[in-house]
């Protein structure tokens, strides 16, 4: 029997996988989507203005807190757990709005214990710092789970097809809100929502493993002799072992050749390996967020920090006041319409973010990340412009839809 290196693998053996996390991902932010964008509006209509942007930056605090151990957390509690905690904890942040959306029907002193002030301060403040932090979990996960489940020349077409299903969210939860918004109460939608929200529990709950892919590991100059030694003599071994009385020598001098050549990459340093023999040595938390640290000072991170930055202050916007601005370009209508109007806007900028997704997806597996940031951020310039001339126009018009859409686009 002669032994062969294996080249060919299967690069979408777990795109069934990946569909399945996305379509959990789908429906919780279906819920979740719309429900972020309108919390500051919900709360300013109920007279909680100051408490809805207090508890979004505080909710954006521990998202970042979040994050910073959420590899940590994600290795010792495993995806599917974090998954399913996360999304646990955003149906009960949706949940923790209709008290705030209730409380403005107070008729008389015998209100409930569930609209007082001190009740909703005190679930506010605590959901927001447990929602903001498992938000950093269930984005660490998800983008671990894809990962295993895409190859190296795969992964941009697979983290787009991720983005792109999850982005449909923005489209069918802004056209849900629209319309149910305008036939319903705050606390009917928020229910509505919560519901859809419980729903991906279940999908998390049941996610499978992905089948192990081949995977390409950078090794440290001062170990990379040593490691392709190792992985040289480990050949050598089986090879002595299971091929003593056929030639053995003969398949070892063209395997360890083959090795020599194609499971290292001289000038990138690589080492070809399959997820299921990576041996994953455990380390503390302090070592874990060092690293953290350390990689976000790193060369390759450092370019990156500015586009990161306008990201995080482009969902603060969106998120926390772009309802309101767009409630407030509109001068006819009642309440309840105006809210479904700026509902629909939302639609444009959910559409431009699954086209933006395919598109960066493409450019990244066809020209790499280089150009594809150089192309944000000539889209970041045109987007500036178009906010510029709405915020001077200030009126409900063609010009919110393309706006949101370009939003999207970039986002």
């Amino acid at each position: 029997m002669k032994l062969k290196h294996q080249n060919s693998k299967n690069h979408y053996a777990n795109l069934g996988k990946a569909a399945y996390c996305s379509v959990g991902f789908l429906i919780l932010y279906t819920a979740l989507n719309p429900t972020q964008n309108v919390y500051t509006q919900i709360m300013s209509s109920n007279n909680y203005d100051k408490l809805g942007f207090f508890c979004f930056a505080l909710n954006s605090l521990f998202y970042g807190l979040g994050c910073l151990s959420a590899s940590y957390i994600v290795d010792r509690l495993g995806v599917k757990f974090c998954l399913s905690i996360s999304a646990i904890s955003d149906t009960v942040w949706i949940l923790a709005i209709i008290p705030p959306a209730l409380s403005s029907d107070k008729t008389s002193d015998d209100d409930m214990f569930y609209t007082s002030d001190g009740f909703i301060y005190t679930t506010q403040i605590l959901i927001q710092i447990i929602q903001g932090f498992c938000l950093g979990l269930k984005w660490v996960a998800g983008s671990k789970y894809i990962s295993e489940c895409a190859t190296e020349e795969t992964k941009g077409f697979y983290f787009s097809f991720y983005w792109g299903l999850f982005m449909v969210s923005m489209v069918l939860g802004s056209l849900i809100a629209a319309f149910v918004s305008i036939y319903f109460e705050q606390a009917t939608y928020l229910l509505f929502m919560a519901g859809i929200a419980a729903l991906s529990v279940i999908i998390f709950a049941t996610l499978t493993k992905p089948i192990p892919q081949e995977r390409y590991l950078l090794v440290d100059n001062d170990d990379y002799q040593s490691e392709k030694e190792k992985i040289i003599l480990q050949k050598s071994d089986s090879l002595q072992i299971n091929g003593a009385n056929n030639g053995s020598q003969e398949i070892l001098q063209q395997d360890v050749k083959h090795d020599q050549q194609n499971n290292t990459n001289h000038n990138n340093k690589i080492v070809t390996v399959q997820n299921q023999n990576v041996a994953v040595t455990p380390i503390s938390f302090r070592q874990e967020l060092k690293e953290v640290l350390l990689l976000i000072k790193s060369k390759r991170m450092l370019p990156l920090i500015p586009q990161l930055i306008w990201v995080g202050i482009s969902i603060a916007v969106y998120s926390g006041i772009f309802v309101i601005i767009i409630i407030d370009t509109q001068t006819k209508g009642d309440d309840q319409q105006k809210f479904s109007n700026s509902m629909l806007a939302l639609v444009s900028l959910g559409a431009g973010e699954i086209a933006g997704s395919i598109l960066s997806g493409w450019m990244i597996d066809k020209y790499g990340n280089k150009k594809t940031v150089i192309m944000n951020i000539f889209l970041v310039f045109i987007q500036t412009c178009l906010m510029i001339a709405f915020l001077i126009e200030y009126k409900y018009s063609w010009l919110t839809f393309v706006l949101t859409f370009t939003w999207g686009f970039i986002g």
